[in-house]
Formats: C-alpha cells, sequence, structure tokens
C-alpha cells in the first residue's frame, strides 16, 4: 500500500479525534486539618465511560489553593472503576521521598508554596491516562495534609474574603494514534 493511502486511511480513521469530553466546576471552599486520609475535593468528581481501552483520557484544569505556615500535603487525581472491578489508582503519581502524597508535575505539594496567608494560588494541571477498561470510570481530586497546620482549599488562610476562584476539571477522551505501515 502506498504511503499516501496510509495517510488517508489514517486521517479517516478518526484516530486523535476526540470522543467525549466530561467536565466538573465548583467555587466551594475547603478547610483540611492534618488528615493524611485522602479526601475529596467537593465538586471535582466526573465519571467517563470510555469507548476503548487503546484511548487516551486526558485530566486537566485548575485549583486553587491557600494555606497556613509551615503546610505539608498534596493534592492527587484519583481513579477508579464505578462498577468496582478494580483499576483504582492515582494518575500520574510519583512518591515525593518524605511521604506518601503525590507530587506530580501537574500537582501542587504546598511545600512549594510556603504559606499562602493573602493570596490564592491557580494551580493548572494536565494528566495522561490510558482506559483500563470499558466501564465507567470515575476521576476525582483528593488531598491530604501531613502536617499540624490547616490546608485550604479556595481560600488563603486569613479567611474567605481575600479571594475565590472557580475550580475545574475536564476529562476527555481522544481516540488513539494509529500507524499504518
Amino acid at each position: 500500500m502506498s504511503n499516501a493511502r496510509n495517510i488517508a486511511n489514517l486521517l479517516s480513521s478518526g484516530s486523535g479525534s476526540i470522543l467525549q469530553v466530561k467536565t466538573a466546576t465548583t467555587d466551594t471552599q475547603q478547610a483540611l486539618s492534618a488528615s493524611t486520609t485522602w479526601t475529596d475535593i467537593t465538586g471535582l468528581t466526573v465519571n467517563i465511560t470510555p469507548k476503548a481501552t487503546s484511548n487516551i483520557i486526558n485530566i486537566m484544569g485548575t485549583i486553587y489553593i491557600g494555606s497556613g505556615s509551615n503546610p505539608n500535603g498534596g493534592i492527587g487525581c484519583y481513579r477508579s472503576e464505578t462498577s468496582g472491578g478494580g483499576n483504582a489508582a492515582f494518575v500520574g503519581a510519583t512518591a515525593s521521598g518524605d511521604s506518601n502524597f503525590i507530587r506530580s508535575d501537574g500537582f501542587w505539594n504546598t511545600d512549594d508554596y510556603g504559606a499562602l496567608n493573602y493570596t490564592l494560588y491557580a494551580i493548572p494541571f494536565f494528566l495522561k491516562d490510558t482506559a483500563p477498561s470499558t466501564n465507567q470510570l470515575t476521576y476525582k481530586l483528593q488531598w491530604a495534609s501531613s502536617s499540624a497546620v490547616t490546608q485550604y482549599i479556595n481560600y488563603p488562610s486569613n479567611g474567605t474574603t481575600y479571594g475565590r476562584g472557580t475550580h475545574s476539571i475536564t476529562v476527555m477522551e481522544i481516540v488513539a494514534w494509529v500507524i499504518l505501515l
């Protein structure tokens, strides 16, 4: 088969096309006191049912943080199979070496920001996953703290009147690229 025919087949196959997009947004404010248990961030959960296990799942969005002094905690994106069939894992997770908290390229660890008494920081993130099944999957943002300092989502430690943003999580399924030779 000619290279031109291969390219034509590739372009008509829909490879790289966005199949579906699911989004959740919220401006909820939350505080978390020294809890090493991963806790859901209110309103940042998305369900998606992939069409094929070879497809790519992109997870992106923005979260706003504030913190007290000497914080230590983190945010992660947790994936589970809604039917209970397994495939539960943090997406893009890498251990930090001194704790079990997520320090992934796109995610915040409060050690990186210090005291955020009057300021909100917008933390954008982008993660890539591969659909582990064609059952419904749940992607949700969670957070935890390992210090005695309260952690804040969507407001600085000096109070809720010092700012608020709109968090978002968007999950999209993309047809995996197929190379025809």
